[in-house]
């Protein structure tokens, strides 16, 4: 079994953390989004793993190289243009000649890959598609099945108002060497957008594998928080989770009482002061430095940021190497850039998202209009 992962977006959703490193590199409980979707593939034995790559590509040869490190061969293909996902793939996969795994990179899910490839082999479609049921549908393309579990119709995120079913493209599919002829190879083209209705269009069959485990596209800010919570709370099975058990964790260095029962990852060389306060839940990367009276709720906070002492962070995303000053304040759904300064008493207001490099001034307030 091969697969080829999607990992070509540039991640504008998610600006500005994707300003310096393409979306599959945006840390989950400290390691790479990437890595987890490898580690799953490995776990199926897949032989082989392509990674079509566009935006800031280089960075991801540079982490993952041949996949010696994980125990299976990586290679590389770069979309040379824009093809869409539908066309990075026919390119990618244009020499196979048997069914293959395709998944998109910026995707969290306990899916049984295995289970999914399995009904793929049963139905002997011409395409698999993987749904997940979800709550606010209109964000994704949306499926309804017959009873032999064929697709009967699909829609690209239709408005709310003309929603249809609450089953959604899960981002992850099984192709075979027969759909890539339906690809034009002159302009850009998406397989949810383009293939699948072009499939559908032709009578062509294709079969829906609705799956109740856990699934969540971490494209936007709000999303990759609840996931990390998710992931916390033991909704998303993570193997190897680092809960931290704080009366035996060398990473936090005082106020184990305090903290003791807290939803905790600490990276390496982490500093929290005795008086900070964390609540609900937090994740800091490696030398992440909290200062006291601090307060941290929801949060998750990338390697070599400070927060000084009286600064009250909720329910936000904290770049690379960002200086939170005394008394400064982040509301919830805030994301700051990597390498800015927030001042002393400053305040980021609720949603605001500031620029890598900012410098926001002592005592002054950015807030929404």
């Amino acid at each position: 079994m091969e697969a080829f992962i999607l990992a070509g977006g540039r991640g504008t959703r998610l600006l500005p953390l994707t300003l310096k490193r393409p979306k599959p590199l945006i840390p989950f409980l400290n390691k790479p989004i990437l890595d987890y979707i490898i580690e799953s593939l490995v776990s199926i034995n897949a032989s082989k793993i392509t990674i079509l790559l566009d935006y800031l590509g280089d960075k991801i040869i540079q982490r993952y190289g041949n996949g010696s490190d994980f125990g299976i061969e990586i290679e590389y293909t770069f979309g040379n243009g824009p093809r869409g996902t539908a066309g990075a793939v026919a390119y990618a996969a244009r020499n196979m000649s048997e069914p293959f795994l395709v998944l998109s990179a910026d995707v969290l899910t306990n899916i049984d890959l295995k289970s999914f490839w399995e009904f793929h082999n049963r139905k002997k479609g011409m395409l698999t598609i993987a749904l997940s049921q979800v709550e606010d549908p209109w964000h994704y393309g949306i499926a309804i099945l017959n009873e032999d579990k064929s697709v009967l119709r699909f829609v690209e995120k239709p408005p709310p108002e003309k929603v249809f079913s609450n089953l959604v493209n899960a981002g992850i599919y099984v192709m075979t060497p027969e759909s890539l002829k339906y690809i034009p190879s002159d302009i850009e083209y998406d397989i949810s957008k383009g293939l699948l209705p072009a499939l559908l269009a032709k009578g062509e069959k294709i079969f829906g594998y609705a799956f109740s485990e856990y699934w969540n596209d971490v494209g936007r800010p709000s999303s990759y928080l609840a996931a990390t919570q998710d992931a916390l709370l033991g909704r998303l099975k993570i193997r190897g989770l680092p809960y931290s058990e704080f009366e035996e964790s060398e990473r936090i260095l005082s106020n184990m009482k305090e903290l003791r029962g807290r939803l905790l990852v600490t990276g390496e060389r982490c500093k929290i002061a005795g008086s900070a306060k964390i609540n609900g839940f937090a994740v800091l990367g490696d030398d992440v430095e909290i200062g006291k009276n601090a307060e941290i709720s929801g949060c998750v906070i990338w390697s070599g940021s400070k927060v000084d002492k009286n600064a009250i962070i909720r329910q936000c995303v904290v770049g690379e190497d960002v200086q939170i000053c005394s008394g400064a304040r982040c509301d919830a759904g805030s994301v700051i850039g990597d390498m800015s300064i927030i001042g002393e008493r400053a305040h980021v207001g609720q949603d605001i998202k500031l620029w890598v490099g900012s410098r926001l001034g002592a005592g002054t307030a950015m807030d929404g209009i």
